[in-house]
């Protein structure tokens, strides 16, 4: 599920835009600039996958040592999600439950077609991976949104609102 609410936004963002609760604000954490260690609890191929992903996210700066839990989470949940998704490639989404064998039906008539507990579990962990995948800017809409709010810190003008005093001056 996603929050509620339009998303916040940052500090310098509402600085260009003149709003004065902007100084009711505190300040907003950042990342410590380290780059995450891959815990010893996650298997050689998760700690592979671990460090790929860091290397693309620390070079957009988004994660700190901090994040290192929430990546592993992400690591150990796409792992599984990997896992059911090759278990449905080969069965199928379906199977069939079928009753006792007669002699006109040795294999037993078909009772029901049913989905593999599998495609539930995969289901729900693809939301879960969506989720963390918007929170570290991993989808191309969360890195917009990301690219949008670093560059709305950027002044060029001589006062600390430079962008402001540009499009008033017109």
């Amino acid at each position: 599920m996603t929050k509620r609410g339009p998303v916040p936004k940052p500090t310098s963002l509402h600085l260009l835009r003149g709003s004065k609760a902007v100084y009711k604000r505190g300040a907003e954490p950042k990342t410590d600039g380290k780059k995450p260690r891959a815990p010893t609890w996650l298997s050689k191929a998760e700690q592979a996958l671990f460090r790929k992903l860091v290397t693309g996210l620390h070079s957009m700066g988004v994660v700190g040592s901090q994040d290192a839990p929430a990546l592993a989470r992400y690591i150990r949940f796409l792992t599984r999600w990997l896992e059911l998704e090759a278990f449905l490639a080969e069965n199928g989404q379906t199977f069939v439950k079928r009753g006792r064998p007669t002699e006109a039906e040795p294999q037993g008539p078909v009772i029901d077609v049913r989905t593999w507990p599998h495609a539930k579990e995969s289901r729900q962990l693809a939301g879960r991976l969506i989720e963390i995948e918007r929170e570290f800017g991993m989808t191309p809409a969360a890195r917009a949104r990301l690219a949008i709010e670093a560059g709305a810190g950027d002044t060029k003008g001589s006062d600390a609102g430079g962008g402001k005093a540009r499009f008033l001056s017109g």
